[in-house]
């Protein structure tokens, strides 16, 4: 698996917002919390604090936004650690699935 390319798509933080905001408001409100919590110790106390606060006051577009950035931190640092050519990346700006796979697919054929 660490030899295997990597495709990543990159798309905005806007451009995924709205589904995200679908997703996560599916669940209670204290599902999300629990989830923000066990993550304390990454994203530290007063992010912690402010996230909790925006999904409580129904602000989930704070919430998530508070969340990526430590996940996407966290994704970039995995992608770091990749050989140089090993990852294909493919820029975005829809959250269209159809869209992204065919982006995919073409870069595949490309290759």
């Amino acid at each position: 698996m660490q030899e295997a390319p990597v495709v990543a798509i990159m798309m905005s933080v806007e451009t995924r917002l709205p589904r995200l905001i679908e997703e996560y408001t599916s669940f209670p409100k204290e599902t999300i919390i629990a989830s923000i919590t066990r993550i304390t110790k990454r994203l530290g106390g007063d992010k912690t604090k402010e996230a909790i606060e925006a999904v409580r006051r129904d602000d989930f577009a704070t919430a998530i936004r508070i969340v990526l950035d430590y996940y996407d931190k966290a994704y970039r640092y995995g992608l770091s650690k990749r050989k140089e050519g090993q990852i294909i990346f493919i820029e975005t700006d829809t959250d269209d699935v159809r869209i992204n796979a065919a982006k995919v697919l073409g870069v595949k054929q490309n290759s």
